[in-house]
């Protein structure tokens, strides 16, 4: 996929223009790259969910929805493959750890940083050798009182603003700044849902077209010098 405007020291990026790419046959992840990939879960074969540890199998069970829990399992093996295509191992062999606020990374000396999102089947992956980053995808689903819960995650000022727009428009405004705001904040390791993001204000940003069901960004500490956005074949 061609890179977007990427200007140096710049905050955010136009959107990639052209279609998501074919990965290569092999991964690399030079320092100065930022990866994102696009999954269409239901593509998914059970040879990937293979690698999943005991534990994650477990946590699959648990969801109350079975599809949920089947989505789930999905999207955690593509991630291991992904991340043992990068780190040159079996995505058995990848092990996994947290951040002291509980930003899933992996043991040891945690490179690459990574990130995932999922929204019912569409899953979106983050990787970036040297800076930690942040991804998220959004689904339109019913919002009630969504003006107010955009006051309290975007302020005052934003809210009235996506009120006075048409309610089909504002739906798509509210999905696209809902995706950069949990971008950053998950970039910058931070629960997410509450509040303004405090994370730091150069924190580069930029959304993705991952298609007209959905709406998402990615978030990096260092501004990127290339992305790159790769399909998921399976």
């Amino acid at each position: 996929m061609a890179d977007p405007t990427l200007t140096p020291g710049a905050t955010s990026a136009a959107p990639p223009r052209t279609a998501w790419a074919t990965p290569p046959s092999e991964l690399a992840l030079p320092p100065g790259a930022l990866h994102v990939w696009r999954c269409r879960l239901e593509t998914v074969d059970d040879e990937t969910i293979a690698s999943l540890a005991a534990a994650e199998r477990e946590r699959a069970k648990r969801f109350p929805d079975e599809r949920r829990g089947r989505l789930w399992a999905r999207s955690r093996g593509v991630l291991r493959a992904l991340l043992a295509g990068y780190l040159r191992t079996d995505p058995a062999a990848v092990r996994f750890g947290a951040s002291e606020r509980g930003k899933p990374g992996l043991s040891g000396d945690g490179s690459p940083f990574f990130n995932l999102s999922h929204s019912g089947s569409l899953a979106v992956y983050a990787f970036s050798a040297i800076a930690p980053v942040g991804v998220d995808v959004q689904r339109p689903r019913p919002r009630p009182h969504s003006l107010s819960l955009a006051a309290r995650a975007f302020g005052s000022e934003e809210a009235a603003r996506l009120g006075e727009l048409p309610p089909a428009t504002r739906e798509r405004e509210l999905l696209r700044a809902w995706a950069r705001h949990e971008a950053r904040l998950k970039c910058a390791g931070k629960g997410l849902g509450t509040g303004p993001p405090r994370a730091d204000p150069r924190v580069w940003i930029c959304e993705l077209p991952v298609g007209d069901e959905a709406t998402a960004a990615v978030a990096c500490a260092n501004a990127p010098a290339t992305l790159r956005c790769w399909e998921w074949r399976g």
